[in-house]
């Protein structure tokens, strides 16, 4: 999720279509640093460990690669921003301003027909797209697209993000008196929509909230529970109890959580240690965890299901290896020649149901689509 500002520099400079997309060390998309005073601790939690030692290396046996139909133009005009697949995988949606029209977030179908505006301005989506939250006035209002009810969300101006199922809203406090990233003190902040009750059922120090366990029960996140004490993936309880260390890292970067949160892909980078430093999937029901061979760029296909665009240095075309925790196997997708050449700015998204990936080519600024070998149930 982004924060405010980028939004609102996204609406002001709409016209270029290379803007850097970063991601913060705990996974959450931020671009500010939040001004606010140390947060304290909470009291202790419960805690539990699970070991994250002689972890193994995921198996690579390599499946017969599979050809998928050639890539196809979706956008023209050197557009887009941020985009997104809607539910049913059936169109992407993403931020621009067109010649002659107005700023705001369009959707253009996988036939490539001309894009339709959506919502006016910039916006930020539930995945149901029932929900949007937007900047009015210095505030984050997060609006009911079914019934036009507005709830003015007290983060003080702070970007929400949402959860998988739309229950939840979410913000961070971040202290700004700390230099260093990894030490820095984070609160997280929790909105119930239904009720309009908040909690801040976290605080750590070093990295953050990552995102939502399985059915929205538990709450995902990197960094430490206090001061000297241990550093890596963590889940809690929706109160912050019950707390557990899922894999044990000093630096976690660029987390994922699988789309019904019952694993974590991150990226663990100068440990010291080069059995360590890598590509890791992590279970968050804390039984396996395995290391991945490859390294790259990587979103999920599935649950168990990760896409990996292996860095490769001056290689084109881009490749596309999957790796499925099931079985163990990875297999190289067999992509249309010269389907992906370049990207920008790691922009690239796989639709809902695992059939389908859009990128922002490099070359030409816009949206393309790959059909995805089969290699999911319903691909």
């Amino acid at each position: 999720m982004v924060g405010l500002p980028l939004i609102v520099f996204l609406s002001a400079s709409l016209g270029s279509c290379k803007i850097s997309q970063t991601d913060s060390a705990s996974g959450v998309r931020e671009d500010r640093l939040v001004v606010g005073t140390p947060i304290s601790e909470v009291p202790p939690a419960r805690t539990s460990t699970v070991a994250a030692n002689d972890l193994p290396t995921l198996e690579t046996r390599t499946a017969t690669p599979q050809q998928s139909p050639p890539a196809r133009q979706l956008t023209v005009g050197g557009c887009c921003v941020l985009p997104f697949w809607g539910p049913d995988s059936a169109g992407v949606y993403f931020l621009d301003r067109p010649k002659g029209g107005p700023i705001g977030t369009y959707r253009v179908d996988l036939e490539g027909n001309p894009p339709s505006l959506v919502e006016h301005g910039a916006a930020l989506f539930s995945s149901d797209l029932n929900w949007l939250a937007a900047p009015v006035g210095g505030a984050i209002e997060v609006v009911d697209r079914r019934s036009g009810e507005i709830w003015q969300v007290p983060s003080q101006g702070r970007m929400v993000s949402f959860s998988p199922q739309a229950d939840w809203v979410t913000w961070q406090i971040r202290s700004n008196n700390v230099a260093n990233l990894d030490r820095r003190r984070w609160t997280l902040k929790v909105g119930s929509l239904s009720s309009r009750e908040t909690s801040s059922p976290l605080t750590g120090i070093g990295g953050g909230f990552i995102g939502w366990g399985q059915s929205e029960s538990t709450l995902l996140y990197s960094g430490r529970r206090e001061m000297g004490g241990e550093a890596g993936l963590w889940q809690s309880a929706l109160d912050g109890t019950d707390a557990a260390l899922l894999f044990s890292a000093e630096r976690i970067r660029s987390p994922q959580v699988s789309p019904l949160g019952g694993w974590v892909a991150l990226t663990v980078a100068f440990s010291g240690d080069q059995s360590r430093d890598g590509l890791w999937l992590v279970s968050t029901q804390g039984q396996r965890s395995f290391r991945v061979s490859q390294f790259g760029a990587y979103r999920w296909r599935g649950e168990g299901s990760l896409l990996v665009m292996p860095l490769e240095n001056g290689r084109t075309p881009i490749r596309l290896v999957q790796f499925d925790v099931d079985d163990g196997e990875v297999r190289e997708l067999k992509l249309p020649p010269h389907a992906i050449d370049a990207i920008v700015n790691n922009t690239w998204e796989v639709s809902p149901d695992g059939n389908w990936l859009v990128f922002q080519s490099a070359a030409d600024g816009n949206l393309w689509l790959v059909r995805l070998p089969s290699g999911v149930e319903g691909a």
